[in-house]
C-alpha cells in the first residue's frame, strides 16, 4: 500500500493524486468492512468517500458503477440492510457532489455549471486515428477548421505513425502530449476559443463524430491501451480470469467474504482502467488506486492455496502413518 509513495509516481507533484490515494484507501476500507459485517453504515461511508473523491478527480465516477453491484450483493446475501435507503443514498450521493461543485462554480466563476471534463482528452484519439477526409464530416464550420488545422500540424511534425504503429499504445503515448499541447490548445486559442465550457462542448462533438466514422480503428486502439494499462496481455488476462472466477464464486457463494471482497476489489480495477483508457493513454499514475489491491488478493489466493496444499499434505502424512 506505500509503494507509490516511493516509486515516485505519487506525491505533490500534482495535489489532487497526493489527496485522492489515502482517501480512496479509506473509502476501500469501508467497503471492505461493508462486505465482511454486512452493515449498511460502512456502504454509506464509503459513499461519503466517493463523493469527495469525485469532487476532487472526475477519475473516480467509476467508483458509481460499483454500487449496483453492492446492492444485487446485499440482496443476495439476505443482508439486514436497507437496501432501499442505500440505493436512494446513492443517487442522492451523485445529485449532492454534482450540486456542490455547481455552487462552487456559482460562486467563484459566477456560472452554475459543473467543471469541464474530458471533452480535450478524449478527441485527442480521434483525431490521432482520422483521415484527412474525415474533414468532410463536419458541417459546422468552427469544428471542421479546428480538426483541419489541428490534423495538418500533426502530419506536418510526424505525430501519426504509418501502418499498424498507429495502434501501438506506446506511439499513441509518445505523441499524445505534443498534439494536446503544441497542436490542438494552440489551434483552439487562434479561433478565439478560450471558454473551457465552450471548449470541452466542442471537442465533444468532435470526438462523437469521429468516433462514429472510425468506430473500428477506435475499438482497436482503446482495447490495446486497456491491455497496455494492465501491464500486457499476460497480466490483463490473469486480472480477467481472476474476475470471471471472483463472479462465478460470488455468485455461487455470495456470503463468502473473499470471493465476494475479490471480485468488487478487480470490478473497481477494471472500471478504473474502461474509464481511464477512454480520455488518455496509459500511465501508471492512473493505476496507482487499485493495482495495490490486486496484488495484496493475489498474494491471499496464493497463499490460501498453499495452505490448503500443506493441510492435504499433513492429512496424508497422518493417514499413511496411521495404516504403517
Amino acid at each position: 500500500m506505500v509503494i507509490p509513495y516511493f516509486s515516485g509516481t505519487l506525491g505533490n507533484a500534482i495535489l489532487t493524486e497526493g489527496i485522492s490515494y489515502p482517501f480512496f484507501l479509506l473509502g476501500t476500507c469501508s467497503l471492505l468492512s461493508g462486505i465482511y459485517n454486512k452493515r449498511e453504515k460502512d456502504f454509506l461511508v464509503y459513499l461519503v468517500y466517493i463523493t469527495l473523491l469525485v469532487l476532487i478527480r472526475g477519475q473516480f465516477l467509476f467508483l458509481y458503477v460499483v454500487f449496483p453491484f453492492i446492492i444485487v450483493w446485499l440482496y443476495r446475501t439476505n443482508a439486514k440492510a436497507r437496501i432501499g435507503m442505500l440505493a436512494a443514498c446513492c443517487i442522492l450521493s451523485i445529485f449532492t457532489g454534482t450540486l456542490l461543485e455547481r455552487t462552487y462554480h456559482l460562486l467563484a466563476n459566477q456560472r452554475f455549471i459543473t467543471t469541464p471534463f474530458g471533452g480535450m482528452q478524449i478527441a485527442i484519439a480521434p483525431m490521432y486515428l482520422s483521415t484527412p477526409q474525415d474533414s468532410l464530416l463536419f458541417s459546422d464550420t468552427l469544428q471542421k477548421s479546428i480538426f483541419t488545422e489541428t490534423r495538418a500540424g500533426m502530419v506536418s511534425h510526424n505525430l501519426i505513425p504509418e501502418g499498424w504503429e498507429l495502434y501501438f499504445p506506446y506511439a499513441f503515448a509518445l505523441n499524445y502530449d505534443k498534439i494536446l499541447y503544441t497542436e490542438l490548445m494552440p489551434t483552439l486559442n487562434i479561433h478565439g476559443c478560450l471558454d473551457p465550457v465552450e471548449n470541452d462542448r466542442i471537442m465533444n462533438n468532435i470526438a462523437l463524430t469521429l468516433i462514429k466514422h472510425n468506430d473500428i480503428s477506435f475499438l482497436h486502439l482503446y482495447v490495446n491501451n486497456v491491455i497496455y494499462y494492465f501491464g500486457g496481455v499476460y497480466y490483463c488476462v490473469v486480472v480477467c480470469l481472476f474476475l470471471v472466477f471472483a463472479l462465478y464464486f460470488t455468485i455461487k457463494h455470495p456470503a463468502n467474504v473473499f470471493s465476494s471482497a475479490s471480485f468488487f476489489i478487480l470490478l473497481m480495477a477494471v472500471g478504473n482502467a474502461t474509464a481511464t483508457c477512454l480520455f488518455i493513454f496509459v500511465q501508471k499514475r492512473y493505476t496507482i488506486y487499485t493495482d495495490p489491491f490486486i496484488m495484496v488478493l493475489l498474494l491471499i489466493a496464493v497463499s490460501r492455496c498453499f495452505q490448503s496444499y500443506f493441510q492435504n499434505e499433513d492429512a496424508n502424512n497422518s493417514r499413511g502413518l496411521q495404516k504403517s
